[in-house]
């Protein structure tokens, strides 16, 4: 939008004004109708809607670095006119709760109004905006040095958060440079451009009108969480529009739908789905009313036991409880580094003695071969056992035991149709996981429902962990205990904490390498591939300065491969058999693979085409959801703004010996260096159902 009006003649610089206005007034307008908030009665405990806001609007034309950026501050008083005819401060908090969904409204206005006036086409870029067709990335970036430099800024801080964003932007603000008249402005822009390449014409085509049905905005607000709020209906209304919508057909849609038999709330300002809810209905009357399936023999479960003298008593107590039952459901949860696929291959030898077939089944290819290599259990890919289920080329039995692992990570969806597949059968299933781990990525919370719901047996001795501090910091941190877990990093040890994520990032990777080089497996372990990709980085320069990698047997613009180092798989691959997450180390290259030997002796050859479609990468570092299930002797936790809760537990358990959080410290780090940290993972991203969310019962 402003590469249009700084670059464009001056009918269409006022189109772009007028267009702009207009969005800027229709996010006032959703403020003033769903934010603007006064509270009246003992505490305020009563929220009463305000008159309108009192603001007063500057549109500015440039950035501080002097790049085109049409963009208005609004200063509002906080003051509003209540319907008692007194006038009282506003209820903030609700303006900053909405300030994000008035940016989408903005945002969709905007793109309706350009697309009207001017006949310009959008294409989706991140959420809730959209790019002209036509203006480049190049030259997006080259009139982006503002953006730049706060990106810059975040990076030094090792900020991801939008709290990040906005600090590194105050921090990185320049002084406002001089006054420019607008046509000097304005030929200096052309000038810039032209070098780009920008020849000043961008592709026009007629206003296409665009609407989701009833169900396609179900399933799109439905598509990560169980249940909705109104915000989030606004925001799903007005990001769908990739061409824009009018402010009053925003409004129109989102109270049309909310008042439609296409949604059920099941609390106050809280609505789900009726295709949510009776999917969620269905999974736990068949968990807990379903057919009974066939228990093991007390005499097989005792034979398990007896072969394993190491057995615990919680082990054999979770063994017993999904064996010995004839319940169609049952589950156990396993805290990080409790022994399950141990436990689990005793349950598979009762129930192997009583007759009964177990396959097992996980999200991802990787965590079903590790439950099939630790537990005996053959396994594979819910998703390929749901497909081979469906279309008819595999069946399940009665005399059938179907065991789901990382079952916390399976969403709603999923989870309901194996319990469908089961129960339809009389087979049993047995779900393993941990609901204080990472969550689900699309809508859940059934696994942590079912375990609450049904009974669980539940594993809580660490047999991972060797050190007992480290042991006490997870326990601390699984509780939600953040100030003690962060006390026991402190007194162990085993928290880093600086000022200048180069520095942090530097220290981790030297951290690394000195344990790399004492024979230890040690990963280095983030959220974002970004820091992924640096630590990588930073680990092969040690290993090449001191000669610890071979010659180069493939070199391209992304990816550089010597003998010796190690990789990561991040696709399967069946055909070749490469599974996602597999990690090797390269032996060697020729012009049509790469030769790796894995972890578990395997020797592959990588076709070029899987590198060059960048499905391998170093493996000296990955993300945090690649190392759920792993175990390493030391594992080195980036932890920045956005390290949740589940992500903090989960990578803190990953080492044997050692698990170690290196930070950054951008507020104020000489008097609470750890305050970053403890407010992220205070945050907690753990998933719930619509019937938790609304107390509903079955």
């Amino acid at each position: 939008m402003s590469l249009l009006w700084g670059l464009g003649d001056e009918r269409l610089a006022a189109e772009v004004v007028a267009a702009h206005d207009s969005a800027v007034a229709a996010a006032v307008l959703y403020l003033e109708d769903e934010a603007c908030v006064v509270r009246r009665g003992r505490g305020g405990a009563t929220r009463l809607r305000g008159g309108g806001l009192v603001s007063a609007a500057f549109r500015h034309r440039t950035s501080r670095e002097a790049d085109p950026n049409l963009h208005t501050h609004l200063v509002t008083a906080n003051m509003t006119l209540g319907p008692d005819g007194r006038w009282s401060a506003l209820h903030t908090s609700a303006i900053y709760q909405h300030g994000k969904t008035a940016g989408f409204v903005y945002q969709s206005v905007l793109r309706r109004e350009l697309t009207e006036r001017l006949g310009v086409r959008f294409e989706p870029s991140a959420p809730g905006v959209g790019e002209v067709v036509g203006i480049s990335r190049q030259l997006r970036r080259a009139f982006s040095r503002r953006r730049i430099e706060i990106e810059a800024a975040m990076a030094e801080h090792g900020a991801h958060s939008a709290r990040g964003a906005q600090a590194a932007t105050l921090d990185s603000r320049p002084a406002k440079p001089e006054p420019v008249d607008e046509d000097t402005l304005r030929r200096a822009w052309t000038r810039r451009a032209s070098e780009v390449g920008f020849i000043g014409k961008v592709p026009t085509a007629a206003p296409v009108q665009e609407t989701l049905t009833d169900g396609q905005l179900g399933r799109l607000l439905t598509e990560q969480d169980a249940t909705f709020d109104r915000r989030q209906v606004f925001r799903a209304v007005a990001e769908a529009a990739t061409q824009g919508l009018a402010w009053d057909s925003i409004r129109e849609r989102v109270d049309g739908y909310l008042a439609s038999d296409s949604v059920v709330e099941v609390a106050a300002g809280c609505w789900t789905t009726p295709e949510m809810l009776a999917l969620e209905a269905d999974a736990l009357r068949r968990a807990t009313r379903g057919p009974t399936t066939v228990p093991v023999d007390t005499r097989d479960l005792a034979s398990a036991w007896r072969t394993r003298p190491s057995i615990s008593a919680e082990q054999a107590m979770a063994v017993k409880r999904v064996t010995a039952t004839d319940a169609p459901v049952a589950v156990i949860v396993g805290q990080a580094g409790t022994g399950k696929t141990f436990a689990l291959d005793a349950a598979r030898e009762a129930w192997h003695r009583t007759g009964l077939r177990v396959r097992g089944a996980a999200l991802a290819a990787k965590a079903a071969r590790e439950l099939q290599a630790g537990s005996g259990i053959p396994s594979q890919t819910i998703a390929l056992l749901l497909q081979n289920l469906d279309a008819g080329r595999d069946r399940l039995y009665r005399t059938d035991v179907l065991v789901l692992d990382e079952a916390g990570m399976v969403g709603t969806r999923q989870l309901h149709r194996l319990i469908e597949h089961t129960t339809r059968v009389g087979a049993k299933l047995v779900l393993v996981g941990d609901p204080k781990q990472l969550a689900e990525i699309e809508a859940g919370g059934l696994f942590a429902s079912l375990a609450r719901r049904l009974g669980h047996a539940e594993l809580t001795e660490n047999r991972r962990l060797t050190d007992r501090a480290q042991q006490a910091t997870a326990s601390a941190l699984r509780d939600g205990h953040i100030d003690r877990a962060l006390k026991r990093m402190e007194q162990s040890g085993s928290l880093t904490i600086g000022d200048n994520a180069d520095r942090v990032h530097g220290r981790m990777a030297e951290d690394w390498y000195l344990s790399h080089t004492t024979g230890r497996d040690a990963v280095m372990l983030a959220l974002h591939r970004s820091d992924v990709a640096d630590l990588n980085q930073r680990a092969r320069l040690h290993l090449i300065a001191n000669d610890r990698l071979g010659s180069v047997v493939l070199a391209s613009d992304d990816l550089q491969l010597r003998v010796g180092d190690r990789v990561l798989a991040l696709r399967n691959d069946r055909k070749v058999g490469i599974v996602n997450g597999t990690i090797g180390t390269v032996t060697g290259a020729d012009a049509e693979t790469v030769h790796v030997e894995t972890s578990d002796g395997d020797r592959l050859a990588v076709p070029a085409e899987y590198v060059a479609a960048g499905h391998l990468t170093h493996g000296y570092a990955m993300t945090i959801h690649k190392s759920q299930g792993m175990t390493c002797d030391v594992a080195l936790v980036l932890g920045d703004d956005t390290l949740h809760k589940e992500a903090g537990y989960t990578s803190i358990t990953r080492g044997r010996e050692r698990n170690h959080v290196y930070a950054v410290a951008t507020q104020e780090p000489a008097a609470r260096p750890t305050e970053d940290l403890r407010r992220a993972l205070a945050v907690s991203t753990a998933k719930q159902t619509a019937h938790d969310r609304g107390g509903l019962g079955l």
